[in-house]
């Protein structure tokens, strides 16, 4: 896996339109797979970008069928 297709917490919040505690809360709990954990107390989580942009497609589909 190359450095380009990872996002930060921050990145990965933003592309799903919620907080960096949020995803992070998520990655803790196992219910968005990070795909790398720097080392340290503060280590920042890095999530593949593809397995984001699929999240965010499930994402928007549930919130279309909700809203239909």
């Amino acid at each position: 896996m190359h450095m380009r297709n990872l996002l930060t917490t921050k990145q990965a919040a933003e592309m799903l339109g919620v907080t960096t505690r949020q995803i992070t809360r998520w990655a803790l709990n196992g219910d968005v797979p990070h795909a790398h954990k720097i080392e340290g107390l503060r280590g920042a989580y890095l999530f593949d970008i593809d397995t984001l942009e699929e999240i965010h497609a499930t994402r928007s589909e549930r919130l279309t069928e909700a809203t239909s």
